[in-house]
């Protein structure tokens, strides 16, 4: 069985907050609370967990029955991150697609919320996406061979064929996730049709 076969369904996808804007994390709190209360964003939403108190972590996430949403501050920076873990498609490529979709929508749902007043902002031209599943997907060059040319493939047609940067982290311990920059800066609204028009 390959890597793309096994792992559709645990996929994450992380974009980053613009600037050295880092809100107090109980503000996402009620955000999250209303979000569930109006199903701002997609799946079954059930619960906030704060998770404040652990440096370098989540922080504060939204607990969904497909996956969960989080305001993360991994590796020291904070960004909206979207964790996959269940109810995928049947591709890795259309869960890739989901899984970036939940998180920019997030994102711009996040930064348009009334209580920032403008001043949180997400970059389009920076994401971090994996596999959360180091048994099927292990941090390996082999993993890399499979899955890796096509997240490239996507992120150049979701950003318009931009040259892409790729990084990927040589600590086996870690999931296999892979970090892109590119020269571009989108707006999210921009990302978001043409996610639709894949």
């Amino acid at each position: 069985m390959t890597v793309e076969a096994k792992t559709a369904n645990r996929l994450f996808c992380k974009c980053f907050v613009a600037g050295d804007v880092y809100p107090d994390d109980a503000l996402y709190i009620p955000i999250f609370h209303r979000w569930i209360q109006e199903q701002t964003v997609p799946g079954l939403l059930v619960d906030v967990a704060d998770y404040q108190h652990v440096p370098r972590g989540p922080n504060v996430m939204l607990i969904a029955h497909e996956g969960h949403y989080a305001m993360d501050r991994t590796a020291g920076r904070l960004g909206m991150a979207y964790y996959q873990k269940r109810g995928g498609g049947d591709s890795f490529e259309a869960n890739l697609q989901a899984v970036v979709s939940n998180a920019l929508l997030a994102a711009e749902q996040m930064a348009g919320d009334k209580v920032f007043g403008g001043s949180l902002a997400f970059r389009t031209d920076e994401f971090v996406v994996g596999v959360d599943d180091r048994l099927v997907a292990p941090n390996s060059p082999e993993t890399l061979d499979q899955l890796g040319p096509q997240i490239q493939a996507f992120f150049s047609g979701l950003l318009g064929g931009t040259a892409l940067e790729l990084q990927v982290a040589d600590d086996p311990r870690m999931p296999f996730q892979v970090h892109l920059r590119a020269e571009i800066s989108p707006a999210l609204e921009d990302l978001r049709e043409r996610l639709c028009a894949l």
